[in-house]
C-alpha cells in the first residue's frame, strides 16, 4: 500500500508540472539575450555621451551659438555653471492692508479732443486747420497749446534773453509782452585808439577835456503776436545823459540832457524751427522824435551844451535789419543776434550819425525751476558823424568833433534771471546783468567806457 501511495504522489506531481508547462508559452532564449544586450548597449552609450559632454573643451563651447546671458559672461566650466547660485527672487508686491491700502496712480480714460492748429504766416486767418488728438488729461491741452509749434519754451527762467538784448524771441498767436528795461554805461577818462590819454594830453589839443560821463536809458517795450510766425514790437526809450568837463583853467563844467529818444517799430518773423532751435528776422525802423527843435533846447556856438555823445536821438530815420538764432535743451539756452543801424540821410541839423553794428552772443544755465545764470558777449562798432552841426564848435572839445566819434568795443557781462509765474500772468521775469569792456579802440581822444549795468522786468500774458 505504501508503494501504491508513493507512485500515486509521483504521478500527481508530474501531471501538475506538465499542465503548467502546457499553459505557459515556451521562452525564447535568443530574444532574452538580445534584449539584455540592447539594454546594456544603451546604458553604455548614455554613459559615454555624458562623459564626452563633461569633457568638452572651453574652446568648443565658445564656438557653439549661445545666449549672451550672465551664465556666459566669461568662460567657465560646466561644474561652475551648475554650482552657480540661482537668481534672487523678485520682491513681493506691496499692496498694503485691506483697511489701509497703498495709493496707486490713477488711470484716466483717453478721449479724442478736437483742436485748432496754430495760425501761421503774416495774417491771422479766421479758418484754422483742425485735428484730433487723444488725451487722458484735459489739463494737458492747455499746456500743449502754450507750447505748440514753439521751438523755444519761453516759460522758463532762461526763456528770455538777458535784459541788454531785445527782439530775441517770437510769441504765440494772440499773446502780448510788456517790458521795462533800465541800462546805464559809465565812462571815465579818454582813449586814443586803445591807449589811455590823460586830461593834460587832451587839454593840449582842446580847451576842455571830458572826465566822466553817464548814459542812462529807461526803455518801455510792448510786443504782440498776430500769428505764431510774426511778432510786432514797439520800443519807447527815455534817455538821460550827463557829462563833466575839465577846463583848461582848472574849472569843472557839467552838462546833462534828458528826453524821449527815437521810437522804433519792429517786425520779428520766424524763418525756420527745428529740434528746439529757431531763427527769425529782425526788421525795424527808427522814427525821429525831433524834440530837440520843438523844445527850443539848442546848442549855442562857443558852448559845451548838447555835444554829440549826450544827444538822445539821431534826428533821422534809420533802418534796423538783423537776425536772431536761438537754441535750447533741458538745462541750457543760447542765442546769437546781429542788428545793424543804417541812417537814411542827414537830419535837419546838417549831419547824420555813423552806421552801427551790434552783435550779441549769450548763454543761460538753468539752475532751478525759478533761477538761471547768464553770460553774454556784446560787440559793437560804430562810425564817425558825417557832416557837422553848425551850432557846435569842433575846436572847443573832442565831443564836438565829427571825426572823433567812431570806435569799436567788446563787453563781457554776467547776470541772472528769476522766473515768477502768477495765476493771471503766466510769464513774469526779473533779470539783471553787469559787466565791463574787455576791448575797445576809439577814434579819439574819446570818453572811455568802464562799466555797464542792465536790469529788466518782463510780463507776458
Amino acid at each position: 500500500m505504501n508503494r501504491c501511495l508513493l507512485w500515486t504522489s509521483l504521478a500527481s506531481w508530474w501531471l501538475f508540472v506538465a499542465g503548467a508547462l502546457a499553459a505557459a508559452p515556451p521562452e525564447n532564449d535568443t530574444q532574452v539575450r538580445f534584449t539584455a544586450a540592447h539594454d546594456a548597449l544603451a546604458t553604455a552609450e548614455e554613459i559615454k555621451r555624458q562623459k564626452s559632454y563633461q569633457e568638452v573643451s572651453i574652446t568648443e563651447l565658445a564656438d557653439e551659438p549661445r545666449d549672451e546671458g550672465p551664465a556666459f559672461a566669461s568662460p567657465q566650466s560646466i561644474e561652475e555653471f551648475l554650482d552657480a547660485a540661482p537668481a534672487p527672487e523678485p520682491p513681493a508686491p506691496q499692496w498694503g492692508s485691506l483697511e489701509n491700502p497703498l495709493p496707486q496712480p490713477p488711470e484716466y480714460p483717453e478721449y479724442s479732443y478736437l483742436q485748432a492748429g496754430p495760425s501761421r504766416g503774416v495774417i491771422q486767418r479766421e479758418w484754422l486747420q483742425t485735428y484730433e488728438r487723444p488725451r487722458a488729461q484735459a489739463d494737458r491741452l492747455v499746456y500743449e497749446d502754450e507750447r505748440l509749434d514753439m521751438a523755444i519754451d519761453l516759460y522758463r527762467p532762461d526763456g528770455l534773453a538777458p535784459p541788454g538784448v531785445t527782439g530775441d524771441h517770437t510769441l504765440k498767436t494772440g499773446h502780448a509782452l510788456f517790458s521795462y528795461r533800465y541800462s546805464v554805461v559809465g565812462y571815465q577818462g579818454n582813449l586814443i585808439g586803445s591807449h589811455l590819454a590823460t586830461a593834460g594830453r587832451v587839454l593840449q589839443q582842446f580847451n576842455n577835456a571830458p572826465t566822466t560821463m553817464y548814459r542812462q536809458q529807461h526803455l518801455l517795450l510792448l510786443e504782440y503776436a498776430p500769428t505764431d510766425d510774426l511778432t510786432t514790437m514797439l520800443q519807447l526809450p527815455i534817455q538821460e545823459n550827463s557829462i563833466n568837463y575839465l577846463t583848461s583853467s582848472g574849472g569843472i563844467v557839467h552838462d546833462a540832457y534828458t528826453q524821449l529818444g527815437d521810437v522804433s517799430l519792429w517786425a520779428l518773423y520766424a524763418l525756420k524751427r527745428w529740434q528746439h532751435q529757431q531763427i527769425h528776422l529782425n526788421l525795424g525802423i527808427s522814427v525821429p522824435t525831433n524834440l530837440l527843435q520843438t523844445l527850443n533846447n539848442f546848442s549855442v556856438p562857443g558852448s559845451l551844451h548838447l555835444s554829440y555823445p549826450i544827444r538822445v536821438g539821431s534826428g533821422s530815420y534809420e533802418l534796423l535789419p538783423g537776425f536772431t538764432y536761438r537754441g535750447q535743451t533741458e538745462k541750457w539756452t543760447w542765442g546769437l543776434q546781429s542788428i545793424a543801424t543804417v541812417p537814411m540821410g542827414h537830419n535837419r541839423y546838417g549831419y547824420e550819425v555813423g552806421n552801427q553794428i551790434d552783435i550779441n552772443a549769450w548763454g543761460f544755465r538753468r539752475l532751478s525751476k525759478a533761477f538761471a545764470a547768464s553770460g553774454r558777449l556784446h560787440g559793437m562798432a560804430w562810425g564817425n558823424v558825417r557832416g557837422m552841426d553848425p551850432r557846435l564848435t569842433p575846436s572847443l572839445v573832442e565831443t564836438n568833433t565829427p571825426g572823433l566819434q567812431g570806435g569799436t568795443r567788446v563787453d563781457l557781462l554776467f547776470g541772472g534771471q528769476y522766473y515768477i509765474p502768477w495765476v493771471r500772468v503766466p510769464g513774469n521775469w526779473l533779470s539783471i546783468e553787469s559787466g565791463c569792456p574787455v576791448y575797445q579802440t576809439l577814434h579819439g581822444p574819446q570818453p572811455r567806457a568802464t562799466w555797464l549795468l542792465n536790469a529788466g522786468w518782463n510780463m507776458m500774458w
